[in-house]
């Protein structure tokens, strides 16, 4: 698995277990390996086994969400060598700051090397850390894109990101672990009843860019801001997938497109 992991996300080959090397996997991943919930939309819950998730994001070159994402980049990086621990965590990202608190519904990776704790994810969509964060800082983190970082809640560390000039929190990570059973009823609660069942969630980042499609509009975003936004006809929005997220669209996703191009998201 490990070497078809590698082609899939770029490399040609071997990576050390050292941070510059779990930067390049994420790095890769994130570019090769698109967001996207279309199982969700077709009311299947996605197969959390690892000869699934393999099948699927490797053999089959789709895509998916943190469950996939991650549980496949965290065996990778036990493959190569790296110590990492799965986590729990609860989202907050672009959500009222009233509202109350939601499920444990994402899955992030913890990656020791030597004494350092690194945050991994290759889960989180247009707003995924493109590189590791130290998850003992408290001061601010520079990427490729946002800036992030860590804070202390009551039994978790809150993952902020900076936008726009101002802080927004992007999830709670719980302190305790989540066993397999916890992962699989969040998987089916994702996949069932929140927006990743309804809504056509799409994105890739790259070191340059992030590339993103909701519902039928398109934006791709660089360090400096919004470059590209706009909505896409329903004849282009399945060419605009496959050039620009690399997914082959599948004929039982068109109806699914066909919706998705008659429905503004919100500004």
């Amino acid at each position: 698995m490990l070497s078809a992991y590698l082609a899939r996300i770029g490399r040609t080959g071997p990576v050390a277990p050292t941070r510059a090397g779990l930067d390049a996997v994420i790095a890769g991943h994130l570019a090769h390996i698109p967001f996207e919930n279309f199982d969700p939309l077709c009311g299947i819950v996605p197969d959390l086994a690892p000869e699934a998730i393999a099948a699927k994001l490797i053999d089959r070159k789709r895509g998916g969400y943190c469950f996939e994402q991650n549980a496949l980049l965290r065996d990778a990086l036990r493959a190569m060598g790296f110590s990492v621990e799965t986590l729990i965590a609860r989202v907050w990202w672009q959500k009222p700051a009233d509202m109350p608190p939601g499920p444990w519904s994402h899955m992030a990776l913890r990656v020791r090397i030597g004494d350092t704790d690194l945050l991994a994810d290759a889960g989180f969509g247009g707003c995924v850390p493109p590189q590791s964060l130290d998850m003992a800082l408290r001061t601010p983190q520079a990427t490729a894109h946002e800036t992030y970082r860590f804070r202390d809640v009551p039994r978790a560390w809150m993952l902020d990101a900076r936008v726009k000039d101002e802080w927004a929190p992007v999830y709670e990570i719980r302190h305790t672990t989540a066993d397999d059973a916890e992962y699989a009823a969040a998987n089916h609660l994702t996949a069932t009843a929140s927006f990743f069942a309804t809504e056509v969630t799409l994105s890739r980042t790259t070191p340059d860019e992030r590339i993103a499609i909701k519902h039928n509009r398109l934006t791709r975003r660089g360090p400096e801001g919004i470059r590209d936004q706009h909505v896409l006809a329903p004849e282009a929005l399945a060419q605009t997938i496959a050039a620009h997220l690399g997914l082959a669209v599948a004929p039982e996703w068109l109806p699914i497109l066909a919706r998705a191009a008659k429905t503004e998201p919100a500004q």
